[in-house]
């Protein structure tokens, strides 16, 4: 009679925790990539378009295209946008932002040359919305 072996339990549920791992991973750096379109007043007109690149869009008045660096510190994000034309030319955005939910983003961005631009907490005055159209 052959008999087969089955994994210990210990293993089954390693096997199926690492499965689980693997389908449902996301990296949260990703959750900002996409089309965003302004929403209250500070960002009326402006739509920001982010690439996985590190390369994006901002379209204002004029299109301008940006590069940008991010990176996620618990529920806050840090984008650095810099620009390369029109009145920000050579600057760079420093941005201090949230994600209350998938699609939406608000920013409190400050034109600079030095990280330490960045705004420690979000200004509700200063803050843009951004609701994603992707």
């Amino acid at each position: 009679m052959n008999r087969t072996r089955l994994p210990s339990t210990g293993a089954a549920l390693l096997l199926f925790a690492g499965a689980c791992a693997t389908v449902t991973a996301t990296d949260p750096a990703d959750a900002i990539l996409g089309r965003w379109r302004g929403e209250n007043e500070r960002a009326a007109g402006t739509t920001l378009e982010l690439h996985s690149d590190g390369e994006g869009v901002w379209m204002r008045a004029d299109t301008v295209a940006v590069t940008y660096r991010h990176a996620v510190l618990g529920s806050r994000h840090h984008i650095d946008i810099s620009v390369a034309a029109g009145t920000l030319a050579g600057r760079t955005l420093y941005c201090l932002g949230q994600m209350p939910s998938a699609d939406v983003l608000r920013l409190h961005c400050v034109p600079g040359t030095d990280p330490a631009a960045r705004p420690a907490t979000i200004d509700e005055d200063q803050v843009q919305v951004f609701r994603r159209e992707d």
